[in-house]
């Protein structure tokens, strides 16, 4: 999905579903609130339009309508209020999100970028593997790089130069792993490692950036502000 923010083009990644449920449970219950209050209302008049003036409306239970009618009123500024709840929480969500930015994270997701000529991803082999090779494409699904990977049985990390193929920093890329063992498929999980770098929202979720993808904070798998440092002792 591609969504253009105030930064550039942007795409969200879909390391998480979306759920509208609730959102959508909401609206209709204000809705249904509103219309319980309307049709009140008119049968309230219609009813005392055509009393009999010589025998008005019990007394007992004009007042218990009236009761009722309150009840409602009040149901529905409570509903109003947890709107307005809800929606001082989303502003404190976007605040919280600003944190992010300079974090080095990993998300769960095999879509990472080129930052400092370079992108990073982790992957587990599931299992036993005789095979396993690391394809990278860009984001319009043009294969850059095929290497073999490791076949050990556990997490790996794969670094891979970008700057001797020339892509800018922000570039979008993605990796697959294929792992075998003879003529059977080993299950792998990937993940990619990003450096936020923006924030931006539109009228419903908040959005962290690194280059040109966009997450959310629930794609965060992990923090690591010296994720960088460790990875050059590392290999040193």
């Amino acid at each position: 999905m591609n969504i253009t923010s105030v930064l550039n083009t942007q795409t969200v990644i879909q390391g998480t579903a979306i759920d509208e449920t609730d959102k959508t449970v909401t609206e209709q219950a204000k809705a249904d609130a509103e219309k319980q209050k309307v049709d009140f209302l008119e049968l309230l008049l219609t009813q005392l339009q055509n009393q009999n003036p010589l025998d008005p409306m019990d007394t007992d239970e004009w007042t218990a309508q009236l009761t009722r009618y309150s009840q409602l009123e009040q149901q529905i500024s409570t509903n109003e209020k947890l709107t307005v709840t809800n929606s001082l929480l989303s502003n404190s969500a976007t605040s919280n999100a600003f944190t992010y930015i300079g974090q080095d994270v990993e998300l769960n997701s095999n879509v990472g970028v080129v930052q400092d000529g370079e992108a990073t991803w982790t992957y587990e082999v599931q299992g036993d593997a005789d095979d396993v090779v690391l394809t990278v494409t860009d984001g319009s699904g043009n294969i850059l790089a095929t290497e073999d990977g490791s076949t050990i049985n556990g997490v790996h990390e794969y670094n891979f130069d970008a700057a001797t193929l020339g892509l800018s920093n922000g570039a979008q890329l993605i990796l697959n792993v294929q792992a075998k063992n003879e003529d059977k498929t080993v299950a792998s999980e990937i993940t990619s490692h990003v450096t936020v770098d923006g924030v931006w929202s539109d009228t419903e979720e908040v959005y962290l950036t690194a280059g040109e993808i966009s997450f959310r904070t629930t794609d965060v798998l992990k923090i690591q502000q010296d994720y960088m440092a460790e990875t050059v002792a590392a290999a040193q």
